[in-house]
Formats: structure tokens, C-alpha cells, sequence
């Protein structure tokens, strides 16, 4: 299962408190119609943002103007694309403390330098090799924080724990080719690949997640929450450091996040002592 980066950054309105999920009853170029919200004070959501989700529009972001009136109208500062809106189409609003398309792509893509989860990664054996290049899995050599080799009947069945090996060397050297900086792992001995696999050989480390490009990127889902909270912190800590109104509120809102996001990197990114030295030597 993956989330979307639009996904993800519903998740940070709501955790902000400012959000709400629309069902349209009707709409145009010019309005999303929900009728309950005729309810609603009068032009309670102005300045906030509209996602549209379905629809001829889906994918449009608008900053509305006006909304809600008595009819329920929601009224975007900028016509939506296509048709607009029609009856059961579905929308998001969100707050306006920060704008829902680049500059919030802008802060998800940043956290990802913080949250990075420790996961194990199964390398494919190569007969006689000791050396594997680990650049798609670590950016740098403290990345690598184990190395281990994992038994198996002819069948695929584990027999034993995993065995941690204590010889391996990660380092990182420049491409003579490309240029390109590149993080490599000495493993200190060859392995045999098998078949059927009688070994398995993993590398336990932290990961960088891919970067979002689009808002159709995506992520496992497991860390939909855990991304959503770290962007709150880092967005609470500069709105109470550059505002001078509400400062009470963007530090309890910041307080909040800071509690969610430790409790979440100790479920996905733990301290894990450095059981290999990188650099030469066994730890």
C-alpha cells in the first residue's frame, strides 16, 4: 500500500486542524456547491485552499475568494479548469498558513533529510564478488549500520537467526567515469549464489526516501502519518519563530507534532549502534 504526496498533505491540514473533506452537490468553472455548508458562517473559508480530488477538475488547487454563501457555493479566486465541478464530486479545503502546492512539496521533500527508516535491504549474491555498490541504498557510509547473512533450507525456510558479519567495509569514492559519488561496501570475503538459496546476504541501514516530484508521488503508507507530523513540527517551529500573533497557538500545535514525531521515529528510525566500522577497522 503507498499514499500520495496529495494524501500526505491532507494529512498535514488536518493535523493543523485546518481541514475538511467536501462532497459536491453541484458546481461550475466558478463554484463548489455543498449544500450543508449553507450553514456555515458566511465566508468562513475565504483565503483557504480547495484541492478538487474527482471530477473533470480533479487536481485543481484554488485559493477561494469567497465561501460559503447561503447556497452553500464555494467561490475560487481563479476559475477551475475543464467543466468545474459537478454534483459528487469530491474536494478537500484546506488552511492557508502555508500554499498547498510547491511550497508545501518544498517541505515534505526537506524532512526527508530526518525521516529516514532503518530498514533492511536483501542484496543480490554474486559468485566471487565481494564488493556491492550500496549508492541506491545510503548516502553515506555511517548509513550502513549492519551487514548480515541469513541461512535457508533448499525450500526458502530461515533455520537460524541472522549472523552479523563484523568484516565488512562501506566507503565512498568518486566515479572515475561519471563523477558521480558513489557508496560501496567491501564485504572482506566472497560469497557462492545459490540454487535454490541456501544464503541470503542484507544490509540493515537508513534509507532516503525517493523525493516527491509530483503530487501523484508517492510513499509506503505505513509513513503517511510519520511524514505528515515531521512537516507540522517544521512548519509549527518557523510560523511561532516568525509570527508575532498566535504565537500561543503555532507552539502548541508544535509541541503536539514534536511528542507524534518521537513516537514515530522510535517505531521506524531507532538508534541502531554501528555494528561495522565504515571506515576500515571492525567495530
Amino acid at each position: 500500500m503507498t499514499a500520495t504526496l496529495t494524501q500526505l498533505k491532507g494529512r498535514f491540514y488536518q493535523f493543523l486542524g485546518t481541514y475538511r473533506a467536501l462532497v459536491a452537490t453541484g458546481g461550475s468553472t466558478s463554484k463548489f456547491t455543498v449544500a450543508s455548508l449553507a450553514d456555515v458562517e458566511s465566508n468562513r473559508y475565504q483565503g483557504w485552499q480547495l484541492r478538487v480530488l474527482t471530477g473533470a477538475s480533479a487536481g485543481d488547487l484554488r485559493v477561494l475568494g469567497a465561501g460559503p454563501n447561503a447556497a452553500g457555493d464555494l467561490e475560487p479566486k481563479r476559475a477551475f479548469s475543464s467543466t468545474g465541478p459537478t454534483s459528487t464530486d469530491t474536494a478537500e479545503l484546506w488552511g492557508n498558513s502555508i500554499e498547498g502546492g510547491d511550497e508545501l512539496t518544498t517541505l515534505f521533500n526537506s524532512i526527508l533529510g530526518v525521516a529516514r527508516p532503518y530498514v533492511p535491504t536483501k542484496l543480490t549474491i554474486v559468485t566471487g564478488q565481494s564488493i556491492y555498490d550500496l549508492t541506491a541504498y545510503a548516502r553515506g557510509p555511517l548509513d550502513v549500520r549492519r551487514v548480515s547473512i541469513r541461512p535457508l533450507d533448499p525450500a526458502g525456510v530461515i533455520l537460524h537467526p541472522d549472523r552479523w558479519l563484523t568484516g565488512p567495509i562501506v566507503y565512498r569514492q568518486v566515479n572515475a567515469v561519471t563523477g558521480a559519488v558513489e557508496i560501496m561496501m567491501d564485504l572482506g570475503q566472497t560469497m557462492t549464489a545459490n540454487t535454490p538459496a541456501t544464503q541470503e546476504l542484507w544490509v540493515h541501514g537508513y534509507k532516503t526516501l525517493p523525493a516527491f516530484v509530483t503530487d501523484t508521488s508517492t510513499v509506503a503508507a505505513e509513513y503517511a502519518d510519520w511524514l505528515a507530523w515531521e512537516a507540522v513540527l517544521r512548519h509549527a517551529n518557523a510560523m511561532n519563530s516568525q509570527t508575532k500573533n498566535d504565537k500561543g497557538a503555532w507552539a502548541s500545535v508544535a509541541t503536539l507534532a514534536a511528542t507524534n514525531t518521537q513516537n514515530y521515529r522510535e517505531v521506524f528510525a531507532p538508534y541502531v549502534p554501528l555494528f561495522i566500522n565504515p571506515f576500515g577497522a571492525s567495530a
